[in-house]
């Protein structure tokens, strides 16, 4: 498999359907974390929402639009997309912080380098933007991820508990 792989910013509007559809078809529920329940693209730890592509989509169209704090990154093989990831700069006196709100491989491209390629991509453009340090959450059967994670340098800082009562 070719591992030859452009990143960038992602930009074009006309494109946040194609990017959504990647995103919706390279996820399962091992995805879901507390902040997919709480903005309405899943309904609990083990179903998304009917309304998936939708909630992603109007997301990625904001994001795209305004492409200030929150911004769209995207890798393709080729012209293929293989990976796609949305970020938040919270800047600070004492130094910014980014969330990586998404970051998704395509399920087959995962396992030949191709998330470390994009998440180095991705460090060396918030060092640029003189980012201290970068937070993610992923949903607690993500095993993969955590690995894949915790092999490129991220710690578990903090656990967050949910508690239905309704």
């Amino acid at each position: 498999m070719d591992n030859d792989i452009r990143i960038e910013w992602a930009a074009d509007i006309d494109k946040s359907a194609a990017y959504t559809k990647f995103f919706v078809d390279n996820v399962d529920i091992s995805y879901i974390s507390h902040s997919e329940i709480q903005i309405g693209r899943a309904l609990s730890t083990d179903e998304w929402s009917p309304d998936l592509f939708d909630s992603v989509n109007n997301e990625l169209r904001d994001a795209l639009v305004t492409a200030g704090a929150k911004r769209v990154f995207i890798a393709h093989n080729n012209d293929l997309v293989v990976g796609l990831g949305v970020v938040v700069i919270h800047p600070e006196e004492s130094g910014s912080h980014a969330v990586l709100e998404d970051f998704v491989v395509a399920r087959s491209h995962r396992g030949h380098g191709y998330g470390k390629q994009i998440l180095e991509w991705l460090i060396e453009q918030l060092k640029r933007r003189d980012v201290r340090s970068v937070f993610l959450e992923s949903g607690i059967t993500n095993v993969a991820a955590h690995s894949f994670f915790e092999a490129n340098h991220f710690e578990v800082c903090s656990v967050v508990m949910k508690r239905d009562i309704a």
